[in-house]
């Protein structure tokens, strides 16, 4: 009995992983990966389907997608069965080339720009490139300004950091560097150092003012948006209380106070 096709919420945003089947390799040539990242763009734009981030692996890629409808599953079967017709003909092979089904994970607007930089550093981390600035296949040249195989929704992306595309776009470039820099943790998910660098800066403060004993009211209202956003990240209250100088009691009734349907679990 075949599969019933997965149903994707409207108005949302996605991280898809697809490998090839066995871990095998899914491109050979160079042309294979031009030829799947046209192919790809094409059924996504059919669909209505805005690509934010990518990259390409030798035998996996992913996917940062969001879509205002539920047509994900159209425009991924698409490009994936005619890639896979295409390999085995090419290559005179015969069987599966990908999994059978992507993994597809739900991305909170929070947890976005860590997840396009961890699947930027793709590349880096299977040692493939020194930095993310060496590997072709991905949108992280596209979100420098640099050249890149393909266009992307960056601007979406970019538009949670801030509304100057130019001042979130120098951020985007900081926060990458912080990866090679030990800023960031193994996980993908800025430091507590960072995150509060960018709701402080966001706030018209000086660095780690809401770490002072300041009880002026917007001081405190920043502290509170930064305490929100590390716990969202997946910090712990006895994480944020130290770094911010506070009883974990007072970080545990802040997080009890959230509503009950906030998900705090990080992006994959």
């Amino acid at each position: 009995m075949p599969r019933q096709a997965r149903s994707f919420p409207p108005d949302a945003t996605f991280h898809i992983i697809s490998r090839g089947n066995r871990r095998q390799p899914i491109f050979e040539a160079e042309e294979d990966w031009g030829r799947f990242l046209k192919n790809l763009l094409t059924e996504l734009d059919a669909e209505s389907v805005m690509l934010l981030a990518f990259c390409l692996m030798p035998n996996h890629f992913h996917l940062v997608v969001r879509f205002l409808q539920d047509a994900l599953s159209r425009a991924l079967h698409r490009a994936l069965t005619s890639h896979a017709a295409y390999m085995n003909k090419r290559y005179g092979r015969t069987g599966h080339l990908f999994e059978d089904r992507f993994q597809a994970y739900p991305c909170a607007p929070e947890g976005l720009l860590p997840l396009v930089a961890y699947v930027h550093r793709n590349p880096v981390r299977g040692k493939l490139v020194a930095t993310a600035d060496d590997w072709t296949w991905s949108s992280h040249r596209d979100y420098l300004d640099l050249s890149s195989p393909a266009p992307s929704g960056k601007a979406f992306v970019l538009s949670t950091v801030d509304k100057d595309i130019a001042i979130a776009t120098d951020f985007y470039r900081s926060y990458m560097k912080g990866y090679e820099g030990g800023v960031f943790e193994k996980t993908g998910r800025p430091s507590l150092e960072a995150l509060c660098a960018k709701v402080e800066r966001e706030g018209g403060h000086v660095p780690n003012l809401i770490r002072t004993r300041s009880k002026r009211r917007d001081i405190t209202g920043t502290r509170r948006r930064f305490i929100d956003a590390a716990l969202k990240a997946g910090f712990k209250a006895v994480a944020i209380a130290d770094f911010l100088g506070l009883a974990q009691s007072a970080i545990s009734r802040y997080r009890d106070d959230l509503s009950a349907n906030v998900n705090f679990r990080e992006c994959p």
